[in-house]
């Protein structure tokens, strides 16, 4: 059986590691024979300090726009250069904060505040460089957009056919990959179309919990409710608990 995934609010509750109780019944999924994906909203290079310690068999980070397999890593799609002009002229007419991603190195304007700041490049494997020097984006970050922006830009983005747009509206953030990539679709196009069972969290997890074999969403009934995940169980942030389950599945 394939398993997959999600890191930060499935597995990782601190942003920076993955407890042991869940990292030992990961070595039991693999000591039975299974093949684990994790699939991140996160780059490859930001993933990669997260799991060290783990066995896996691939990876796909940027919300499916970037996978490492057989030790390569490979883009999967990137933002045209039009959609990309577009969106640096939003960040700049409404100063807003940011986080370009590019195959490796990013861009990246972030208050020490986000929560997501101890989450970029933790393990500093990669350079912070001018976004007009970013070839492919891989993935957009808009951070902490104020309230009374946050409408306009999304209705701005809606309007480019060419992007994907997921929001996460209590944190003031969009995160933007080409058209019609997501976990699911790079796990699809990208590896054997064999069943799995799929652990996550968030609206970037959706497609991936909803065409799983089995899938398991971390959090509160009403979110799961949120985002019509009627077929998923609800268990909570509870690092035995998840634990538990994964050795059961295994």
């Amino acid at each position: 059986m394939r398993f997959v995934f999600d890191v930060d609010g499935t597995l990782c509750f601190n942003g920076l590691t993955i407890d042991a109780t869940i990292v030992k019944a990961l070595e039991k999924v693999k000591k039975s024979g299974h093949e684990i994906i994790f699939a991140s909203a996160r780059p490859i290079r930001d993933l990669l300090p997260v799991i060290r310690n783990i066995e896996y068999d691939a990876l796909i980070g940027g919300n499916g726009s970037i996978i490492s397999k057989d030790g390569k890593i490979k883009v999967t799609c990137s933002i045209n250069k039009s959609s990309y002009q577009r969106i640096r002229q939003l960040i700049q007419q409404y100063q807003l904060d940011y986080i370009v991603d590019d195959s490796w190195n990013y861009s990246a304007k972030v208050s020490d505040e986000q929560p997501i700041y101890r989450q970029l490049d933790p393990s500093q494997l990669a350079q912070n460089i001018n976004m007009i020097t970013i070839d492919q984006p891989i993935k957009i970050i808009l951070l902490a957009i104020p309230a009374q922006f946050y409408p306009i830009i999304y209705q701005e983005l809606q309007l480019d056919e060419t992007v994907s747009v997921i929001t996460h509206t209590q944190e003031g953030n969009i995160d933007i990959t080409a058209k019609g990539i997501n976990k699911f679709t790079t796990l699809q196009n990208y590896f054997s179309t064999v069943e799995y069972i799929a652990f996550g969290n968030d609206s970037n997890d959706v497609e991936l919990l909803v065409h799983a074999e089995k899938s398991y969403f971390i959090g509160s009934e009403d979110f799961a409710n949120q985002l019509s995940l009627t077929s998923s169980q609800v268990l909570s942030k509870d690092n035995n608990q998840i634990a538990k389950l994964i050795e059961k599945l295994c």
